[in-house]
C-alpha cells in the first residue's frame, strides 16, 4: 500500500472527524451555557433571600 495515499486518506478522514467533533463540542458548550444561565437565574432569588436572612 502506498504510504502517501494512506496519509492522504487519513488526513481527509481526520479533517471530517475534527469538524464533526468541533460541531458536537460547540453544541454541547452552547447547551451547557444555556443550562448554566437558567440555573444561575433560578438560584439568584434563593441566594438573595439567604443573604438577607443572615
Amino acid at each position: 500500500m502506498d504510504n502517501g495515499l494512506t496519509l492522504l486518506l487519513m488526513s481527509k478522514a481526520d479533517r471530517r472527524l475534527k469538524s464533526s467533533v468541533t460541531l458536537t463540542l460547540t453544541l454541547a458548550c452552547l447547551r451547557n451555557q444555556s443550562q448554566f444561565h437558567s440555573r444561575t437565574v433560578a438560584d439568584s432569588p434563593q441566594a438573595d433571600s439567604s443573604r438577607s436572612s443572615h
